[in-house]
C-alpha cells in the first residue's frame, strides 16, 4: 500500500487535513509541496497548493468528506487500483453498526443512531462513488428493522443480501469496536441470501 502525505503551505489547511486523518485512524507523513518522490503515494493538498506541484495521485481538501468512514473510503479507493465496488455490512439494532470494504480492502466501521442517519450516509456514499457497484449485507438479528432498512436499497445500483446473524455477536473482532461495529464487520464477511441483483 502506498504512503499518504499531507502537503500544503497553508497551516490551517494542514491542521484540517491532519485532523481528519487522525479521526479516521490513518497513518500519514508530512511534506513540503514538490518534495515527494514516491510515485505511488497519495498526496492530500489544497487546490491552491496544487499549482505548485503535480502529484500523480491526489485528494484535495475541497473534495474530502468530513465523515471519517466516508473519508477513509475516499483514501483507500485511491491508494491502490482496487475493483470499483463497495461492500457494506449492516447490523440492525438500537445503534446500527456499519462496516465498509472498498474492493478487497477492509476500510473501517462506525455506528449510526437512526435509520435516517444511515440513509444520509448511503446518499453521500452514492454521490461520492457514482461509478461503484455497491453490495449491501444486512443482518437478520432484528428482522423488523432489517426489513425497514432494506427499503433504503431499492436502487438498481445495490446488490442486497440478508445475512444470518448467528455467530456475529460473540467476542468482539477488535477492542476498539463497539458490539454493533464488531457484528457489522462479521456480517460484512459472511455470505447471505440474495434479495436482489
Amino acid at each position: 500500500m502506498g504512503k499518504i502525505y499531507v502537503s500544503t503551505l497553508d497551516p490551517g489547511a494542514y491542521y484540517i487535513m491532519s485532523s481528519i486523518l487522525k479521526a479516521a485512524g490513518i497513518k500519514f507523513y508530512s511534506a513540503i509541496p514538490g518534495e515527494i518522490q514516491d510515485s505511488e503515494a497519495l498526496v492530500l493538498t489544497t487546490r491552491k497548493d496544487l499549482t505548485l506541484f503535480q502529484p500523480r495521485n491526489v485528494l484535495l481538501l475541497e473534495e474530502m468528506d468530513e465523515d471519517p468512514l466516508l473519508f477513509s473510503c475516499q483514501v483507500f479507493s485511491r491508494l491502490e487500483r482496487v475493483e470499483e465496488s463497495i461492500t457494506l455490512g449492516i447490523d440492525p439494532g438500537k445503534r446500527i453498526g456499519v462496516a465498509v470494504q472498498v474492493g478487497d480492502m477492509y476500510v473501517g466501521t462506525a455506528n449510526v443512531n437512526s435509520v435516517r442517519s444511515l440513509e444520509l450516509f448511503i446518499e453521500k456514499l452514492m454521490r461520492r462513488f457514482q461509478n461503484y457497484r455497491i453490495k449491501v449485507k444486512v443482518g437478520d438479528g432484528d428482522i423488523q428493522l432489517a426489513v425497514k432498512l432494506l427499503k433504503l436499497f431499492k436502487s438498481e445500483r445495490f446488490h442486497v443480501e440478508i445475512v444470518d446473524e448467528s455467530g456475529t455477536s460473540g467476542r468482539k473482532v477488535s477492542s476498539n469496536m463497539t458490539r454493533d461495529q464488531s457484528a457489522a464487520t462479521r456480517i460484512l464477511l459472511k455470505r447471505g441470501k440474495i434479495i436482489n441483483n
